[in-house]
């Protein structure tokens, strides 16, 4: 299910326009993010390592999208915090 959540959201947000060549560049950086997390969704990673605090962490953005697709998801500092610097 949430393979297909996560294609499904995809696909309502930007295919056709991004074909169209009607994005922003903006619009195209966040396709571009959206392509990266579907593949670690169906690749069934644990954690999601993003700096994109804006777009994913902040708002309750994070808990929404980790409750969703049972992942769970790190700035690189937490990352480094939790799991140490090798």
């Amino acid at each position: 299910l949430s393979k297909w959540r996560c294609q499904e959201s995809f696909m309502r947000k930007g295919v056709s326009s991004y074909r169209s060549g009607t994005l922003t560049n903006g619009q195209r950086r966040q396709l571009r993010d959206a392509m990266i997390f579907c593949a670690h969704i169906r690749a069934k990673r644990q954690i999601f390592v993003t700096d994109d605090t804006r777009g994913v962490v902040r708002g309750g953005r994070r808990q929404h999208v980790e409750q969703s697709f049972d992942t769970r998801i790190m700035t690189r500092d937490e990352f480094i915090s939790e799991f140490g610097a090798k």
